[in-house]
C-alpha cells in the first residue's frame, strides 16, 4: 500500500498500476487550519495532498485504537446507564469532541471508579477510518439502501407490512458562505414509517454539482436493481423494497433525469407546452397541452427536452414522468406564494397594494403569530421580511393566515383569487377532503393559472404553470404533506449543523452519522419499551400528530360538524376523555370559490353553558383558532 502524507491510503489490487484508484480509506487526519480557495480533494500534487500545519483538534486526531477500556452496550447497570446518557447528550447536543474529552477528563477525576473513557471518540464508537470514493468530480460515500432501512426497522418494531415503499431525495446542500463547498446527499424516506425519519443513502461532497449524474447515481441504481430482485430480510421476515417516488426541487429533477432545464422552452416536465418569452422570463400560457407519459419519456419522442444520453433510472424502471412528483414545499410555499406577494409588494403598478395595505397586513400577521398552535415552529412576521421567511412561514401564510390578513387588504378580484389557490391547496393537503374533491381543486388550479395573467400580466412562469399538475400527484400518491420535501429539508438542516469546519467534511459527517446509529442502537439495548399508546397527563395529551392542552391555540378540536374549546383533560381506564363545550354558532368565513363550512373553516361564537365529554377516538382533528373583529377563525390543521 502506497501512503500518502496527509494520512490518506490508496488500497492496491495486486497486478494494476500505480495509478489513483477511485477508493480511499481516511484516517481522519484534519487541521483546524482553512486553506481558502483549494481543492483538497482533488489535488494531485503531493503539495496538495501534505497535510497543513497546525495544532490538531480532539475531534481529528489520529486514534490508533479504541481505548484502554472498553464499552459493553449490552449491560444495563449504573455506569452504563451513565455512559448511554452522556453519548446521547453529546450527539443531541452536536457536541464537539474536544468538549467531550474534557468533560470525561473532569468526570473521572471526580468518579474514578466509573470505568469511563479517556477519549469522547471511545465512548461514542467514532469510526477510526472512513471508505471515501473519487466519483463524478468530487468524494462520495455510499452507506446504502439496504442499511438505512435496516435502521428504521430496528427503530420500528411495527413495520411489519409486505412491501416497503421509498421516498428518495437528491439536492445541493452549501455548508459555508465563505466557500463553494457543498454536499449533494441522495436520502431516502419509508413511507410506512410514521416518525417519517430520512436516512442517509448517499453523501458526495464536491466545489460543484457532481459532473456526472449517471455515476453519482450508479451504487444507489446497482443496489435497488438487487433489492427489487431480492428483497430485504430482517428476523425472519422478507420485505420488498419498492421506490414510490422522487421528492426533489425543479434543478434536482432535471439534473436526475438528464433533460433540459426546468427554464427552458420545452422545460415543463409534465407536458408539451412549449414556453413562450415575453418581458424577459419565459411563459407558459397553456392549460390543455398534451401530457407527457413514462413511455414518451424512455423513447424521447420530444427532443428538445431532453439532453443527450439516458439517466441511469432507467435501469431500475423508474417511471421518469409518473414517480417525480411536483414538490409542494418548493412549488408552491417557495414559488407561487412568494411570486404572489412579491407582485403585491414590487410588481407592476397595476398589482402593487399601498404601503399601509402592507404594514396592515405586516400587523395582523404577527397578531396572528401569536395565537398559532405548537406545531408551527416558525410565528408570524412582518412583510417587509419576506425575502428571509422560510418555506414554513409561506405554508402558513397560504393555508391559515393569509385569508384572514388579507381580507380587507386586497381589492376584491385579487382576494377571490388568491382565494381560489388557498382553497384548491387546502383540499390537496387534507387527509379527508383530497379522497372526494381532488377533481374539484384541480379545476379551481386550472382557473386560478388562466386569470393569473388576466390579473398580474406576463407572469405564467414554470410554477404557475405547473400548479395544473399538482392534482395528478396527489390522485397517485396521497395528500401534499405526504410527499413534500419538507423532512428532507430539515434533514439537511441538521447535517450541515454537525460539520464543523471545511476540512475533510465528508469525512466529519459520515463518523457523525455513525456516532448517531450508535447511539440509537444502545438506546435500543438500554431504554426499556415505549409504549404504543399516546402520553398524556393531566394538562395535555400528545399523540403523533398534535398535542391538545388547556392554553390558547392548542385547546381547539372538531367533532362530526362541530368545533369545542377544551376545558378538563382527564386519564381514564378507558383512555383519555376531554371535557368541552361546543361553540353553538359557525358561518362561513368565506363563500368563494366555495363555502368555507365545506373545508372545516368557520367563524365560531356563542360557547355553550353546558359542558360535555367525548374521547380521543371522537376527535376529527386539531382545530388552528384565530381572532377575527371579536371572534374566532377556525381551520382544520391539515399540513401535518
Amino acid at each position: 500500500m502506497a501512503k500518502l502524507s496527509n494520512g490518506v491510503t490508496y488500497l492496491e489490487a495486486a497486478g494494476t498500476d500505480l495509478s489513483p484508484p477511485s477508493v480511499l480509506i481516511c484516517n481522519e487526519t484534519e487541521s483546524d487550519e482553512e486553506v481558502e480557495g483549494e481543492d483538497w480533494f482533488m489535488a494531485s500534487s503531493s503539495d496538495n495532498m501534505s497535510a497543513t500545519s497546525g495544532e490538531e483538534d480532539f475531534d481529528d486526531m489520529v486514534c490508533s485504537c479504541s481505548s484502554d477500556e472498553e464499552n459493553n452496550d449490552t449491560a444495563v447497570g449504573p455506569i452504563d446507564n451513565l455512559q448511554n446518557d452522556l453519548r446521547a447528550w453529546a450527539v443531541t447536543t452536536n457536541t464537539p469532541i474536544s468538549h467531550l474529552s474534557s468533560l470525561l477528563s473532569v468526570l473521572r477525576k471526580h468518579f474514578p471508579h466509573s470505568h469511563l473513557p479517556k477519549d469522547g471518540r471511545t465512548l461514542l464508537s467514532t469510526p477510526t477510518g472512513t471508505e471515501v470514493q473519487l466519483k463524478a468530480g468530487g468524494q462520495m460515500h455510499y452507506f446504502g439502501v439496504a442499511n438505512g432501512v435496516l435502521e428504521r426497522l430496528r427503530d420500528n418494531a411495527t413495520l411489519k407490512t409486505p412491501s416497503l415503499h421509498l421516498q428518495i431525495n437528491a439536492d445541493g446542500l452549501p455548508l459555508f458562505k465563505s466557500s463553494s463547498l457543498q454536499f449533494w446527499p441522495i436520502l431516502g424516506l419509508i413511507e410506512e414509517d410514521s416518525t417519517k425519519t430520512p436516512f442517509v443513502i448517499a453523501l458526495y461532497c464536491g466545489h460543484s454539482k457532481p459532473s456526472d449524474a449517471n455515476e453519482y447515481l450508479s451504487d444507489f441504481v446497482a443496489e435497488m436493481g438487487k433489492l427489487a430482485s431480492d428483497g430485504l430480510e430482517y428476523q425472519s421476515y422478507l420485505y420488498r423494497i419498492e421506490i414510490s417516488c422522487f421528492v426533489c426541487d425543479a434543478p434536482a429533477r432535471t439534473f436526475l433525469k438528464n433533460i433540459k432545464a426546468h427554464n427552458s422552452y420545452s422545460g415543463c416536465e409534465r407536458c408539451v407546452d412549449e414556453g413562450i418569452w415575453l418581458n424577459q422570463r419565459l411563459n407558459y400560457p397553456n392549460t390543455d397541452s398534451a401530457l407527457r407519459t413514462d413511455e414518451s419519456f424512455r423513447d424521447q419522442t420530444d427532443p428538445d427536452h431532453h439532453k443527450e444520453g439516458e439517466s441511469a433510472l432507467l435501469q431500475i424502471n423508474v417511471g421518469m414522468v409518473s414517480q417525480f412528483v411536483l414538490d409542494f414545499m418548493h412549488l408552491v410555499c417557495l414559488g407561487v406564494v412568494r411570486k404572489l406577494i412579491w407582485l403585491w409588494m414590487k410588481g407592476p403598478l397595476t398589482t402593487r397594494t399601498g404601503n399601509q395595505a402592507i404594514m396592515d397586513i405586516s400587523a395582523t400577521l404577527i397578531k396572528l403569530g401569536k395565537s398559532l398552535p405548537k406545531e408551527f415552529c416558525r410565528k408570524g412576521r412582518s412583510l417587509r421580511e419576506v425575502d428571509r421567511w422560510k418555506a414554513t412561514e409561506f405554508r402558513t401564510f397560504l393555508l391559515y393566515t393569509g385569508p384572514v390578513a388579507l381580507r380587507k387588504a386586497l381589492p376584491k378580484h385579487m382576494y377571490e383569487h388568491f382565494l381560489l389557490l388557498h382553497v384548491s391547496i387546502s383540499i390537496l393537503c387534507s387527509p379527508r377532503l383530497h379522497k372526494h374533491y381532488c377533481d374539484y381543486a384541480d379545476n379551481l388550479l386550472k382557473v386560478f393559472v388562466q386569470n393569473f395573467s388576466v390579473i398580474y400580466g406576463d407572469f405564467v412562469v414554470y410554477n404557475i404553470h405547473n400548479l395544473i399538475h399538482l392534482a395528478s400527484d396527489v390522485r397517485k400518491f396521497g395528500p401534499l404533506p405526504q410527499i413534500s420535501a419538507f423532512p428532507f429539508e430539515n434533514f439537511l438542516y441538521k447535517l450541515k449543523k454537525q460539520i464543523r469546519k471545511p476540512n475533510q467534511s465528508l469525512q466529519q459527517s459520515v463518523r457523525r452519522l455513525a456516532e448517531q446509529s450508535g447511539v440509537s442502537r444502545v438506546c435500543r439495548v438500554s431504554s426499556s419499551p415505549l409504549p404504543s399508546s399516546p402520553t398524556v397527563s393531566m394538562s395535555h395529551y400528545t399523540c403523533d400528530k398534535f398535542t391538545l392542552s388547556l392554553t390558547e391555540g392548542n385547546n381547539m378540536v372538531s367533532s362530526g360538524n362541530a368545533t369545542f374549546k377544551i376545558e378538563a383533560i382527564n386519564r381514564t381506564l378507558g383512555g383519555t376523555s376531554f371535557v368541552v363545550r361546543q361553540y353553538l354558532q359557525q358561518q362561513p368565513f368565506f363563500t368563494y370559490p366555495v363555502n368555507s363550512l365545506e373545508l372545516g373553516t368557520a367563524v365560531v361564537d356563542g360557547m355553550s353553558r353546558e359542558t360535555r365529554i367525548i374521547t380521543e377516538r371522537d376527535i376529527d382533528c386539531k382545530m388552528v383558532s384565530m381572532q377575527f373583529n371579536k371572534r374566532l377563525v377556525t381551520y382544520p390543521l391539515n399540513h401535518i
